[in-house]
């Protein structure tokens, strides 16, 4: 099986943590690729049968020209490499793939997101609240599965009527 897992920062963090643990595992039966943004402490701690891709384009803040390159790229290795899975951390990371995959050659693959947190959650200024909750529901629609790290999330996500079966 081939695993594609993808994250927008290398480094220390719980998601990296998380990522990590997921990639050293499932490398030791699987050919297992990490997509990140940068060079950072999170790449040294990686088995060494593990694939890493860092595409600089992957960046955290919105940037449109960065992010539509980041597509470009994204979907180009998703078409090469077709992967079983794609694994995906990060809301921006998330977004970004979930797209690249939409319009990649990479039509049986399947698609996991990790909310590590919400970018809609509580304590977010209104406007931005509803962009980011407009956004990840739309991606929804093309992930296969959504996996909350907390009950905090799952509850969120549930309030605001996200498809509680992925």
């Amino acid at each position: 099986m081939k695993i594609i897992y993808c994250i927008t920062k290398a480094d220390n963090g719980g998601a990296q943590t998380h990522l990590i643990q997921l990639a050293n595992h499932f490398c030791v039966h699987h050919d297992v690729y990490v997509i990140v943004g940068n060079h950072g402490p999170m790449i040294e701690q990686l088995d060494a049968r593990v694939n890493v891709i860092i595409i600089e384009h992957l960046v955290g803040p919105i940037d449109f020209k960065q992010d539509i390159l980041a597509v470009k790229v994204l979907a180009q290795l998703f078409s090469k490499i077709k992967p079983d899975v794609i694994h995906l951390h990060s809301s921006k990371a998330g977004t970004v793939g979930r797209i690249s995959k939409f319009i990649s050659k990479s039509k049986d693959t399947r698609v996991v997101f990790t909310a590590h947190g919400w970018a809609f959650t509580e304590g977010v200024k209104p406007a931005k609240k509803f962009l980011y909750l407009v956004i990840e529901k739309l991606m929804s629609r093309i992930t296969d599965s959504i996996i909350c790290v907390s009950d905090f999330d799952k509850q969120l996500a549930l309030k605001y009527r996200f498809n509680r079966l992925k």
